[in-house]
């Protein structure tokens, strides 16, 4: 397999959740009063709800499409090669099988370590939005490339479902949020202006 960039692995979920939520509240706070006092309490959450609202990645399956091609790969780091020199790269031949997966929703979210979690994610590229599992299969064996690319998609699948859980949670959670903290904030603004 070709090292690929560690999906679900730059920070936690919770953390990015939680200061995405303090921007929220940020911005309720730093509106001036008189906007505060005059504003449609239910437009002003709808706005919110829509701005800080968060759509999990949702796999097409139906659309994956592949990409073959024939690649020189540097074998001189795989430890069951016979490489007599592994300071220096050792190409040899191999089929390069790239399964291209599109996906809606944010890219973002697929940063993000989750609360559940195991100690292997999977590895993919992502661009756009675009998954991208490369497989390297030197005896040209499609049953052993088919085999690596779907424990990988299927641990891709296993973290997105942990995601789409507490981004659901994230997103359920807004509309009373925002409704208790536009209340405060307009009960604050008429004190101040009392």
């Amino acid at each position: 397999m070709i090292r690929q960039e560690l999906l679900f692995h730059d920070g936690e979920l919770r953390v990015y959740l939680q200061q995405r939520e303090s921007k929220l509240f940020s911005e309720i706070e730093s509106q001036d009063e008189k906007y505060v006092l005059s504003v449609d309490p239910q437009e002003f959450k709808k706005y919110l709800i829509e701005k800080y609202h968060l759509t999990a990645p949702t796999l097409k399956e139906d659309k994956i499409y592949v990409d073959k091609s024939e690649e020189e790969v540097d074998v001189s780091q795989d430890r069951i090669r016979d490489v007599f020199d592994r300071s220096r790269p050792f190409y040899i031949k191999g089929l390069k099988v790239s399964y291209y997966i599109p996906f809606d929703g944010s890219p973002e979210l697929l940063k993000y370590q989750t609360s559940s979690f195991t100690y292997s994610p999977p590895r993919a590229d992502v661009r756009g939005n675009e998954i991208i599992i490369e497989v390297i299969e030197f005896d040209h064996n499609t049953d052993s490339v088919k085999r690596e690319f779907e424990q990988n998609f299927n641990e891709i699948k296993k973290w997105l479902s942990w995601v789409n859980q507490e981004i659901t949670q994230f997103n359920t959670s807004l509309d009373g949020k925002i409704e208790q903290k536009i209340k405060t904030r307009k009960r604050n603004s008429s004190k101040i202006k009392n």
